[in-house]
């Protein structure tokens, strides 16, 4: 079975290009949704409004989604116990770690339009990147660390952390509190599990390269944190991490409503 990651609930499903549509099961157990729903649905490679950007972002993840349960369901049946287990409790703590980061990367925008287009966005990227570690597993080998040293990146890791903490209220502070101790379970069960077929030295390697990786996080944190302290200058951010995606329009739109010069 697939290690179900976003639990949809068929019964009632909210578009956001639309109101509340319900999916309904006729007697052939197909699901239809009515031509005018299906007509609207945006154009990605140019959406319009806020709410397409959010769709959008959506399903992008769920693509990146999709492809990362593949990987794991492929991986999963060559692993002989305990190291199975080892993998479902790593991957589990995982999935808290995204979450919960991604929560914390949405409350840039908290309770704002853009927020759902930047959980979205947060939890594709992770999601990219673990399924190149699975990947990896799955060829029989262990994603490298650049670093050598341990001490550096964990000393780095402690500095970037606190720098991050004194600029965010006690709000957001908790949030990311709690993606830390997350991202600590994540990273301690998966080098558990890395050790477990390649000794210490694996163990090891892992630690730096988890550490290595939660610093670039925490460096982007600290980037987008910087930006928001100016006047439409995270906006701008967005906007140019989307012109990769062909977002300009949309996002040069959202910035000519709020008055912010591009």
């Amino acid at each position: 079975m697939p290690l179900m990651t976003e639990p949809v609930n068929l019964k009632s499903f909210h578009f956001p290009w639309g109101p509340l549509v319900e999916i309904l099961t006729i007697s052939s157990a197909t699901f239809l949704l009515p031509e005018a729903i299906l007509a609207k649905q945006p154009n990605c490679a140019n959406p319009q409004t806020q709410s397409e950007l959010n769709y959008c972002a959506g399903q992008n993840f769920q693509k990146s989604d999709r492809e990362l349960n593949q990987v794991y369901q492929a991986l999963l049946p060559r692993l002989a116990q305990p190291r199975r287990q080892g993998l479902i409790t790593a991957q589990l703590n995982w999935i808290r770690f995204r979450n919960d980061e991604c929560t914390f990367f949405g409350s840039y925008a908290e309770g704002g339009s853009m927020q759902p287009m930047l959980i979205a966005g947060c939890k594709d990227r992770l999601t990219q990147q673990r399924t190149a570690d699975l990947r990896a597993y799955l060829h029989g080998k262990t994603p490298p660390a650049i670093n050598n040293s341990y001490q550096s990146v964990d000393q780095k890791l402690n500095q970037l952390y606190r720098k991050l903490q004194q600029n965010l209220s006690p709000h957001r502070q908790s949030k990311l509190e709690t993606a830390e101790l997350s991202w600590i379970a994540f990273r301690d069960t998966t080098c558990e599990f890395e050790a477990s077929h390649r000794g210490n030295t694996a163990r090891y390697q892992c630690m730096v390269r988890t550490i290595e990786q939660r610093n670039r996080q925490l460096t982007e944190h600290l980037s987008t944190s910087a930006k928001t302290s100016g006047s439409g200058l995270f906006i701008r951010n967005q906007l140019s991490q989307s012109s990769r995606l062909g977002l300009i329009p949309s996002l040069k739109m959202i910035l000519k409503i709020l008055d912010w010069t591009y």
